[in-house]
């Protein structure tokens, strides 16, 4: 049985906090990505603040998912009305981003449903990122509102295959990949937008991976940013 635990939104300073030292240990079967973007909210500087959604699969009964969660994230109060049963293909279609009801064969479509321009990075985070660290980037995301990180944790199933058994080099010692993204409509603020990434790349060099500084190779630029 395959569920989907629907997204538990923490602001960044709380949710930091319960994943710390946590995600790259948890069940084999439980994938637990963070996504961090701008979001609305009156009383913060400028209206803005910075939203945590914790995005989640679990192969596994709901029953068994909810000890889990109960365990390591305590605070995230997560119940039955959080989880969505769904087939492995529909699963697909989520992280997708289509509707699960939609029908399968829009899938196959080879029309691009957005026409905006985006930007994205990647780095192997290697150890845990400070609060002071945290607090810079989150100070960077608000400059652009449509700027999004995507922390996806290694370990669990990942921890249990030979170093040597597939070419993936990232299994011991990263703890998480980091993914830096954004997006924009129009193409003369296309500099702006490329600015703005080299700038969050810069300033994030002494909190990721070093010597050499790595990423997934799928990942890797098509261009110099």
């Amino acid at each position: 049985m395959k569920r989907r635990m629907n997204e538990a939104r923490k602001k960044g300073r709380e949710g930091r906090k319960r994943v710390k030292g946590v995600t790259d240990k948890l069940h084999e079967d439980l994938f637990l990505h963070l996504v961090v973007e701008v979001a609305n909210e009156a009383g913060a500087t400028d209206g803005k603040t910075i939203k945590v959604s914790f995005d989640s699969l679990f192969l596994g009964p709901v029953e068994k998912l909810l000890l889990l969660m109960q365990d390591k994230f305590p605070d995230l109060s997560l119940d039955h009305s959080n989880c969505t049963e769904m087939s492995w293909i529909q699963s697909v279609m989520y992280f997708a981003g289509f509707p699960i009801s939609e029908y399968l064969e829009v899938l196959l479509k080879r029309t691009q449903p957005s026409r905006s321009f985006f930007k994205a990075k990647s780095d192997n985070v290697t150890q845990h990122i400070s609060q002071a660290g945290l607090e810079g980037l989150w100070q960077r995301l608000l400059e652009v509102e449509t700027s999004q990180l995507i922390l996806a944790p290694y370990g669990g199933r990942m921890s249990e295959i030979s170093y040597s058994e597939t070419p993936f080099p990232h299994r011991n010692g990263s703890i998480f990949a980091i993914q830096y993204l954004v997006t924009w409509d129009d193409d003369k603020e296309t500099e702006k937008h490329i600015s703005w990434m080299r700038r969050v790349y810069a300033y994030m060099a002494s909190h990721v991976s070093k010597s050499p500084r790595a990423a997934y190779l799928n990942y890797r630029d098509s261009f110099s940013c």
